[in-house]
């Protein structure tokens, strides 16, 4: 695999409140031990208090679920979501404590050769990007995205919309979080993208899709987006995470 991650703070923001996680493990499965690799962006929410502290409590709770991990993907898809859900506890009490609400969306992706577990929180998104130029993009839970899905805005419409950042779901703001897990069978020549709404939301999707369907390695990719996107808003933190030639 050759992968690519960058966060900065943008040209706005004081402090970043993003938080990743890129790390590989060897999970123990049926036929003996596989070779996956997880990773995550954490967006912490800037209209609370401590976004950065919920958004590395979000990663730290993903971190520790997996390690010494042994069982079936099935068993990985169980995880995945037990791992959210304890991040979700976790940043719902250290709020309680400083009696102030925390929040951070997250996406988190775990791979292997031909195979994508992942879940989304929030708005930051998980993109897989096919050889053909076509792609796949998780769904934002926020009334923006609703409104999209209804068909009462275009895509373009809802970088703009000023319901984008209200967020139906998140990771600590409520007692209890519902996880959806999805399950892809990878191809050749598809790519992984892992994003804030930093990124995404300052560059079209055809912007995207032409700076990853470069040669270029994925580190040069990560750059390029991240200094696009920074280039044409920056108001906010952006981080993403690039992962090309799985297959």
């Amino acid at each position: 695999m050759d992968i690519g991650s960058l966060s900065i703070t943008g040209r706005t923001r004081k402090n970043n409140q993003d938080s990743t996680l890129i790390k590989f493990y060897q999970l123990r499965v049926e036929e003996g031990t596989s070779e996956w690799l997880l990773c995550a962006v954490a967006d912490g929410m800037g209209g609370l208090i401590n976004g950065e502290m919920a958004s590395r409590i979000c990663i730290e709770s993903i971190d520790r679920e997996f390690a010494n991990m042994e069982g079936t993907p099935d068993k990985f898809e169980r995880k995945l979501s037990f791992a959210l859900k304890e991040a979700n506890s976790r940043i719902w009490k250290r709020g309680m404590e400083l009696k102030g609400a925390m929040g951070t969306t997250v996406s988190t992706a775990l791979i292997s050769r031909e195979e994508l577990i992942m879940a989304n929180v929030g708005d930051s998104r998980i993109y897989i990007l096919h050889a053909d130029g076509t792609a796949f993009h998780t769904k934002d839970d926020s009334e923006a995205f609703s409104l999209l899905e209804k068909g009462e805005i275009g895509e373009s419409d809802l970088r703009k919309n000023p319901s984008r950042n209200y967020l139906a779901k998140a990771i600590g703001i409520q007692q209890a979080v519902d996880v959806k897990i999805e399950r892809f069978t990878l191809k050749k020549g598809d790519r992984i993208l892992i994003a804030s709404d930093g990124l995404w939301g300052a560059l079209e999707e055809d912007q995207i899709l032409k700076i990853v369907g470069s040669n270029a390695s994925a580190n040069s990719i990560t750059e390029t987006l991240v200094r696009e996107a920074n280039e044409r808003d920056g108001s906010d933190n952006i981080s993403c995470i690039f992962i090309q030639d799985l297959i």
